[in-house]
């Protein structure tokens, strides 16, 4: 955030957030909270002697874009929903952990590459997910609308996590995924049914 971004946000001009910055002044306790929360840094970062150094993502992201979108570039806010996707990841790994069982291993069957035929990849999928291509096609429309629920159902229970986020598509951008194992991540966005399941799949 810029300076002028942090005075707005505070109402104060951009001489007492230099100034409080640079630590010759203090603000209060909650102009303190609403600038961290601005941030997106816990409040408790803001007391630190000096910045808190933070891990940067191990994996690239891939994305899945609306037509005529660029890769994204490097976006502040974009980079944040990549970071709380880490983080959730992080956080389930810790509870995995914390309960004494280890995290669902992702199938080696469902590893491809783009020699692979399609129709086969596909095929392994339905077969580590247990979801035929006849269920598929003799579900009702009431059930079809239901397929992205019944998709996060299925791949959760071969170990990828999957988190839903709005904001992905101020940047046309429709997924992410996070390829690190155990339990990678997809991030989807609000679209049709239909298209939400296909950027799950």
């Amino acid at each position: 955030r810029t300076l002028e971004e942090a005075a707005a946000r505070a109402k104060k001009d951009v001489a007492i957030i230099e100034a409080w910055e640079r630590g010759e002044r203090v603000p209060t306790v909650r102009q303190a909270r609403d600038l961290a929360a601005y941030y997106g840094r816990p409040f408790l970062e803001l007391l630190l002697p000096d910045p808190p150094e933070l891990p940067e993502p191990v994996s690239l992201p891939d994305y899945r874009l609306h037509r005529g979108v660029q890769t994204p570039s490097e976006d502040r806010e974009l980079q944040m929903i990549e970071e709380w996707a880490a983080t959730q990841r992080i956080n389930a790994l810790d509870l995995y952990a914390e309960i004494g069982e280890p995290p669902p291993v992702f199938p080696e069957s469902l590893f491809a590459n783009l020699k692979d035929r399609p129709n086969i990849a596909a095929a392994r999928v339905r077969e580590a997910l247990n979801f035929p291509i006849e269920r598929q096609i003799e579900m009702t429309q009431t059930e079809a609308r239901q397929l992205p629920a019944i998709l996060r159902s299925l791949f959760e229970g071969i170990g990828v996590l999957t988190l839903k986020e709005t904001k992905l598509a101020k940047y046309g951008v429709r997924g992410i995924c996070l390829a690190e194992f155990p339990l990678p991540v997809i991030v989807f966005s609000k679209e049709s049914p239909s298209a939400q399941a296909f950027t799950l799949v």
